[in-house]
């Protein structure tokens, strides 16, 4: 009676994850850092996509390297997820609690500092230069 997403090697929607090393991070999934790159890279992220990376943030401790490490090489998935912790913020501020609120604020400034920090690819920096003018998502097909 329940729905299971079986990932193999890539994740491909909106950006390209690789996956295939995250399954020994965890013995029931992949790695939490993985699986909350599956709901920041949805460039038209939902309500119910928000309320799960809320959940992870808030309940799952997430190896913050592991999670910036694919946004060093594509500027594309950097600037999806950016946009999204901003989202986030704003989505708990108005969603929680005010302690719980301020956790998941604390998470995402955490996420979005080392975002910032970390050492970025000459293809991010070339790619950075077109910004937006150009699209840097795929539109993934709906499969039913």
């Amino acid at each position: 009676g329940y729905a299971v997403d079986v990932l193999v090697g890539t994740f491909q929607m909106a950006h390209s994850l690789e996956i295939e090393d995250g399954f020994d991070a965890d013995p029931l999934t992949i790695a939490p850092a993985d699986l909350l790159l599956t709901k920041l890279q949805i460039v038209q992220i939902e309500t119910k996509d928000l309320t799960d990376a809320t959940a992870m943030l808030l309940d799952v401790e997430i190896d913050v390297d592991r999670l910036v490490r694919p946004l060093a090489d594509d500027w594309g998935f950097f600037h999806t997820v950016e946009q999204n912790l901003a989202k986030l913020a704003a989505f708990g501020a108005v969603t929680l609690e005010p302690d719980p609120a301020l956790v998941l604020a604390d998470r995402v400034g955490i996420l979005s500092e080392a975002m910032q920090d970390f050492p970025r690819s000459m293809r991010w920096k070339l790619r950075a230069r077109l910004g937006e003018r150009v699209p840097w998502y795929d539109t993934p097909e709906e499969v039913e």
